[in-house]
This record gives C-alpha cells, structure tokens and sequence, in this order.
C-alpha cells in the first residue's frame, strides 16, 4: 500500500536513463554549438520541455512525480540562464514554462493522493522562489490555478487512457506494489491472471502488462520491479507477453537491495527495467557503479548482440531419476517450525527433548532479515514414552 517510499537516489536510476539524461545532452549540445540561432533553439527546447506528460501508474506519495517535476524545473532553468543571461526582469512569471499539470498519477489511497497534490505545489513554490532569487522578479503561481493530475483508483481496474490519453504521454515511470506470487491474496491471483493470463506472476507484471497495452511509439517506460520477473518460470509466462506488444528493453539496472526513506525499508532484491517501441536504441545495462553499452538486453537482464531464446518449462526427465513434483516446501502448517523463543522455552522447560532434536531452518524471509528458526526433526526419533 505504497508504505516504502522510494529514495530520491533510486528514482534518479529509474528517470535519469528514461528521460534526464537525454534531455540534459540536448541541452548540452544546444548550450555548445557555435550557430547564430542559439537563443531560437533554446527557446525551442524549453517549449518541448513543457510539453512533456509523465505519469506515475502507481503513485503513492509522488517521489517519482516529485523529483521528476524538480529535475525538469532545474533544467530549464539552465535554459533560462542562457537565454536572458542573468539580467534583472520586472516580471519573471514568464520565464518558466514547466508546470506541475504536466504530470499524471494514479493512486488507490485518498490520503497519499492528496499528499502528492500538495507536495507538488510546495516543489513548485520552492523553485519559483529560487527563480525569483535568480532574476529579482516576481514568480508566485497565485491563484493555484493548475495542479497535478492525480487520478484516485486501482490503477488495475481502470483504463489509463482516461487519465492520460496515450498519444500524450511521453513517459511512464514508478515503483509498482511489491508481492510475490506466493504471497498474493485470492482476489489478486485472479485479477493477475485476468490481466497477465497466468496467476503464477508477481503482482507487479500487471502493471508491465498494462503499460505495455497502453503506450504507443515514443512513450516510454521505467519500472522498479522485484527480481523474480527476470528469472525462472515468470520469464517465459510474462516477457512473450511483452514481445508480442513490440516492447524491448531500452536499459536495466540489475539486482540490488532495495533502500527507501521509510522507517522501515523494505528488504527485498529489486531491478529496474526501462521498457521501448523504439528499435533504433541502443540498450544500456547497469550494474552498481558501471554500464555497457550493447545490442540487446535480454529478460534475464544480462547483454547479448542479438535476442536470445527464453528458457521455457519442461518437465521431461532426460535421465533415470524419478520426475520431480515439488521441491522443499512446508506443508504441516508450520507445526514443526518454532522460532528462537519458542525453540528455547522446549528445551528449558522439558528436559525429554533433547537439542539433538531440532536443526536450524531457513527460508527466504528468514535469511532477508536475519531471523533464527528451527525445524523439528523427528525421522530418527525414538518413541518417549
């Protein structure tokens, strides 16, 4: 229910391939070039940069809009500077054509879609006030006349195209709820298979599902994503899905744990995938502190020069050992499971049950966050009577 909120470090990752750094190259080749019209082309720019639409399918409290709207503000005022040089303006309200009816979300909570709307204008404010500063003008959008387009519903059960329509959308961006396919509730198995066709998938393939059905060419997408969309049995139920839509991988970050500025952040190993229609760009990947350059990313996020072939489920036993069914799963509603109190309260209070009894037990959650658990081994264990 959004309750990690992203970091402003982890969504530069996420918009700084799909947007800001191609807008920033363009500025900078503008800024360097030698011609006449410099000053015409600058205010050709800043006019594009007004005329982008983003939207954030799964907004929460806006740390995507927020930063995205901040980053764009600090760009053209870079286009500002070039433009009037600096010098002192009676009226600086019309030096910035970026505004915050530029961005659209959608967000299932009143509470957090109302935080977005009202964060806006105060990011809003705070760098009019720093335009203001800068030129010696005044620069107070008063009367709020324009806001966010925050959209409050199930980004799931409603059509996008209402909040946005898709020829106006440059990019999509956001970090998608986070549960496996293990963890979902009935209801959300059966709305993932409704929309994705397979209720084995992580929640957070529908949205990669949806975007995917939405965008058209020269929209753009940028997910965080739990990692498990990029490995196993989900690869071959999700990314045809994808390839069927003419959508490729523009660029990737590979696995790293999640940070966020919530109290308590979230332990989970996420990627962020960059999604295109477009085919003349070249890929990038990341991992940590470098990147490469190449001709394809594949759905398990690694480079190769051309696609390659997704691993697909087969369950032919290509040598004399029985057919595998199922792997270590617990099925006894966890009765023979304790946890560390409950492991030392049996062995101090009763003194027929000896250490020997118990071996230490992992499982995902447990090695996430460090938890002792401890299974009770029975298989050679004499009868106590």
């Amino acid at each position: 229910m959004g309750s990690h909120y992203t970091s402003t470090e982890n969504v530069l990752k996420v918009i700084k391939p799909l947007f800001l750094d191609e807008l920033t190259k363009e500025f900078d080749d503008i800024a360097c070039s030698k011609t006449g019209n410099k000053r015409k082309k600058l205010k050709e720019f800043q006019e594009k940069l007004s005329k982008l639409r983003f939207l954030d399918p799964a907004c929460g409290s806006g740390s995507f809009l927020i930063t995205a709207y901040e980053e764009l503000r600090k760009l053209e005022f870079d286009v500002i500077r070039l433009i009037y040089h600096n010098r002192t303006l009676s009226k600086s309200t019309v030096l910035s054509k970026v505004n915050v009816d530029q961005f659209y979300g959608i967000e299932l909570g009143e509470f957090p879609a109302r935080i977005t709307e009202t964060a806006m204008w105060m990011v809003d404010h705070l760098m009019n006030n720093q335009l203001e500063e800068r030129y010696q003008g005044r620069h107070i959008r008063i009367p709020l006349e324009k806001q966010a387009n925050i959209h409050r519903g199930d980004a799931l059960k409603c059509e996008w195209k209402d909040v946005l329509k898709p020829r106006l959308c440059n990019y999509i961006m956001g970090n998608p709820p986070f549960i496996g396919a293990a963890n979902m509730k009935p209801e959300q198995k059966e709305q993932t298979k409704g929309i994705t066709g397979s209720s084995k998938l992580d929640y957070v393939s529908n949205w990669f599902v949806k975007a995917a059905e939405y965008i058209v060419l020269g929209t753009d997408i940028g997910f965080v994503s739990t990692n498990s969309i990029t490995s196993g049995e989900q690869v071959p139920l999700l990314w045809p899905l994808l390839k069927s839509r003419e959508i490729q991988i523009h660029f990737a970050y590979k696995s790293f744990l999640w940070g966020s500025d919530a109290s308590k952040s979230a332990s989970v190993t996420v990627v962020i995938i960059g999604l295109t229609k477009n085919k003349e760009i070249s890929p990038v990947l990341y991992d940590q502190n470098s990147h490469t350059t190449c001709g394809h990313i594949t759905p398990y996020l690694f480079a190769s020069t051309n696609p390659l072939p997704i691993v697909v489920n087969n369950s032919a036993v290509r040598n004399t050992l029985p057919k595998l069914s199922r792997g270590s799963a617990v099925s006894d509603n966890s009765n023979y499971i304790f946890n560390e109190d409950e492991y030392m309260s049996v062995i101090k209070n009763d003194q027929t049950i000896q250490r020997s009894f118990f071996k230490q037990y992992m499982d995902g959650r447990s090695l996430l966050h460090g938890i002792r658990k401890y299974v009770l081994d029975i298989e050679d264990i004499p009868p106590i009577y």
